[in-house]
């Protein structure tokens, strides 16, 4: 999966509707929230294999590895 930089998508979406173009605009804002959608599925891929990887032998174990940081709630 390859997504491009959303920040820069962001920045591309308000230079389009400062310069009054906002069918661009438009077009570079869902790209970008797209973007961002596709990142924090990534994100949420990678702690799914990470807590998988890190409590595979965790049956017999007393305690469990979880690591929260940079982890928020989607409450």
């Amino acid at each position: 999966m390859k997504v491009t930089n959303g920040l820069l998508t962001f920045h591309s979406a308000a230079q389009a509707w400062n310069r009054s173009d906002s069918r661009a605009a438009k077009a570079l804002s869902l790209r970008g929230q797209s973007e961002n959608n596709l990142m924090r599925e990534a994100h949420r891929e990678a702690a799914r294999i990470l807590y998988e990887e890190r409590n595979k032998d965790a049956d017999d174990a007393k305690e469990l590895y979880v690591d929260l940081h940079g982890r928020f709630s989607d409450a």
